[in-house]
């Protein structure tokens, strides 16, 4: 038996892992640094399974995802401090603002195709970045913004569930990322899910079957922005303070990466891969100026033994073991 056989085993083994790490959290079995890293990967697993909703099951070559994390960080920011809404009233604007923002650069994008399109997502990148630098009595420019305020959950007054607390915020964000695996296995197996499949293997041909294929690539740009929709405002409530320098073209590759690395079109992938985002520039940080160039080289030389990913490494390491076993017995 495969150790990832099916997506249905994947999204077990998230929930089960889920499970884990709130328990964790919750019986203060983690340190403070340990409940920050796991918590800025939960929001790294977010944006690598929006990514792949685009690059791995629709097969477009989407660089702009961090713009869509900024853009919903920043608005739901400047949502409660310049306009005071409430933090959760900012978390559901910023939310659906978003994915209107990435449905309508998944329409723009929609009339090109190949590299084109790519040169799209970048120029989105590279605009937001600059505006949000810029528009200094907005933004506050360069100095970003700071002093967020977290989410809370308050159903009433007697049931009130404070996010202050990291291990708490953890637990959040993990609740968070096993709903969007469980969103992700029935986006799989629905007809929308199809539809993606057809324009990622032939656009024409899918075309020629009457799938509009526009229509096709503007619902994924428009899912993809979601998870980042989700994941801005969990960032900037987990960091405290957001700059532009967060939300650049830089970060897109790395979310890009983040799906190349893991293992597209799969479940358990884009979890690798955000994990392994996030933790490897951090074990690195004894190399100081050394930092990202020891990362890109390990990322290089990754990508070139595992053109899978890690998923597929996995997954031929359990069917060689499994065959190696029955082999044994015969």
């Amino acid at each position: 038996m495969l150790i990832f056989k099916g997506l249905k085993t994947e999204l077990w083994c998230i929930r089960c892992t889920a499970l884990l790490v709130i328990a964790a959290s919750a019986f203060g079995m983690l340190d403070e640094y340990t409940l920050r890293l796991a918590t800025v990967s939960a929001i790294f697993v977010l944006l690598a399974f929006g990514q792949d909703v685009a690059f791995g099951c629709a097969g477009q070559l989407l660089l702009c995802q961090a713009a869509f994390f900024g853009f919903s960080a920043y608005a739901s920011v400047l949502l409660v401090q310049r306009v005071d809404l409430p933090v959760w009233a900012a978390f559901m604007v910023a939310v659906l603002a978003t994915v209107v923002f990435g449905a309508v650069i998944g329409r723009i994008a929609s009339r090109t195709s190949g590299h084109y399109a790519a040169m799209v997502t970048i120029s989105v990148s590279v605009i937001f970045q600059q505006v949000v630098l810029n528009w200094s009595f907005v933004t506050n420019g360069a100095a970003g913004l700071g002093n967020i305020r977290r989410l809370h959950l308050a159903l009433s007054h007697h049931l009130f569930w404070s996010l202050d607390q990291n291990s708490t915020y953890l637990g959040f964000c993990t609740l968070v990322v096993a709903a969007a695996a469980e969103f992700l296995y029935l986006l799989h197996h629905s007809r929308l899910g199809a539809l993606f499949l057809a324009i990622r293997e032939d656009e024409r041909a899918a075309e020629s079957l009457g799938i509009r294929a526009d229509k096709v690539k503007t619902a994924a740009f428009g899912l993809a922005a979601l998870f980042a929709g989700l994941a801005g405002p969990l960032y900037a409530g987990n960091q405290r303070i957001i700059s532009p320098e967060d939300f650049g073209l830089f970060q897109s590759i790395l979310i890009l990466l983040m799906v190349i690395l893991g293992g597209k079109g799969t479940l358990i992938g884009p979890c690798l891969g955000g994990i392994l985002v996030a933790l490897v520039p951090e074990y690195l940080r004894a190399f100081a100026g050394l930092r990202w160039v020891t990362f890109a080289a390990a990322m290089i030389l990754c990508v070139m033994v595992l053109p899978r990913g890690l998923h597929g490494a996995i997954a031929y390491l359990g069917s060689y073991l499994f065959n190696h076993r029955k082999c044994l017995r015969a």
